[in-house]
């Protein structure tokens, strides 16, 4: 730290510099924290499920949707889809509610086959996930959910009543983490058994044998290892038209098996699963890249146009004996220094800003909760290469010129001179 006294004693005189570059720096650095975040996130969803690779879901030219008993005929008819699983949110976003000892409180519930814990690979925090939705009348709250309705006590064991179903008590069975990141939709906070359908919309029930409703439920199957999907896509339409009035009316010509992984990012509507659209991914990746090197170019040119400043101090230096070498490390130290106070900043701005952006982009983030040990490395390294970057020029300038040139005051002239046929250079390139 006393080798950078007189680094902390030049942003001192030059309040307005130091306070343009920090704030410039920082927060461009803090749109970038947040375009990454949810760029990250979205690249990487289901990554908390098992065999992701391996699940396909029945699609058709508009939908990646079916009906439950669509799914049931498939499975009895084709072998390889033993393993499957049926998922429907229509009582998500319905309005639908809980009722706890007459108080009514909002509870969005996704209807689903009974194996959907072991089908996805998702554990519990409490309870047995193989008998957790096995009975008509169970089920499994978020913790989130827990917690909102009933507090800090065990909601395992507890009782309530659902808005859709008048008649019967539901029995908590188990607690699950709040689905985050995943196919599966954040505002999830009930998972019960596929029978609460019959009361959400008779049409996709599996007890109604004219499957009215041909895209309220996600049929996903997991092949086994070296199965293709789609060899017997030909034989699955054929067979679709023999029951499916939506295939004998010729409202959908197409039956295929999408991978789960890609349905996320299709064209083709899901309202089941979470999806985003794959331009709007990339036009905020393109924004993050031009942001960063927006500002890089900002702060650059902002250390060149100050290096005279700081000449007669390196040349002060290089008469007392130190070398040109030595110059050079010192000032990238001292742009890492500013770097890195400047990373921290747009850090805590971005955790301040979080709730906002999530409003504006319609989507979860979560800087401190997406911390491991490979964001930190990543940080770490593009803390160093932006340190390079914004510094390798004034560093390159200050420790090549002779002490000499800086006495005759013919450094001053000549740096401003390479600034300003950079400007013209750079504003002649600018559409």
């Amino acid at each position: 730290m006393k080798g950078l006294k007189t680094y902390f004693t030049y942003l001192q005189r030059n309040k307005l510099f130091t306070l343009v570059n920090v704030a410039g720096l920082g927060i461009s650095l803090m749109f970038v924290l947040l375009i990454a975040n949810m760029v990250v996130r979205q690249l990487t969803v289901g990554s908390d499920i098992k065999d992701i690779e391996h699940i396909y879901v029945l699609s058709n030219e508009e939908y990646s949707a079916s009906n439950y008993l669509v799914g049931e005929r498939l499975a009895n008819r084709y072998p390889e889809m033993a393993d499957w699983c049926a998922v429907n949110a229509e009582a998500c976003n319905s309005g639908s509610y809980a009722v706890i000892e007459n108080r009514k409180t909002s509870l969005e519930i996704y209807c689903v086959k009974d194996n959907f814990l072991r089908f996805f690979g998702y554990s519990l925090l409490s309870g047995n996930p193989e008998q957790a939705l096995v009975d008509a009348h169970s089920i499994v709250l978020t913790e989130s959910a827990a917690r909102k309705l009933f507090g800090d006590e065990p909601a395992e064991g507890k009782m309530l009543r659902l808005s859709a179903d008048k008649k019967e008590m539901y029995t908590v069975t188990g607690i699950i983490k709040d689905f985050d990141n995943s196919v599966i939709p954040d505002e999830v906070e009930a998972i019960v058994p596929f029978d609460y359908v019959d009361f959400v919309n008779w049409g996709s029930s599996m007890r109604n044998p004219d499957m009215n409703n041909m895209g309220g439920t996600t049929i996903l199957v997991r092949f086994p290892q070296g199965v293709n999907p789609d060899q017997k896509a030909a034989d699955m339409l054929s067979f679709l038209k023999t029951f499916s009035w939506g295939y004998q009316h010729e409202l959908f010509r197409e039956a295929f098996w999408m991978p789960l992984k890609d349905v996320c990012f299709s064209e083709i509507i899901s309202l089941q699963l979470r999806q985003y659209n794959p331009v709007k991914v990339w036009i905020f990746l393109v924004a993050g890249i031009l942001i960063l090197l927006m500002a890089v170019f900002n702060y650059v040119s902002m250390c060149v146009a100050q290096v005279s400043y700081r000449a007669k101090e390196m040349a002060t230096r290089r008469l007392l004996g130190s070398s040109a070498r030595s110059i050079f490390w010192r000032l990238l130290g001292e742009s890492a220094l500013f770097t890195t106070g400047a990373f921290l900043l747009a850090l805590l701005l971005a955790k301040a800003v979080e709730p906002t952006a999530c409003d504006l982009l319609q989507t979860r983030l979560d800087i401190w909760g997406d911390l491991n040990a490979i964001t930190l490395l990543i940080y770490l390294i593009g803390i160093v290469l932006l340190s390079l970057l914004a510094g390798v020029v004034p560093a390159v300038l200050l420790s090549h010129y002779h002490p000499l040139d800086v006495v005759k005051g013919t450094f001053r002239r000549k740096t401003k001179a390479v600034y300003l046929r950079a400007l013209m250079w750079y504003r002649a390139d600018s559409p």
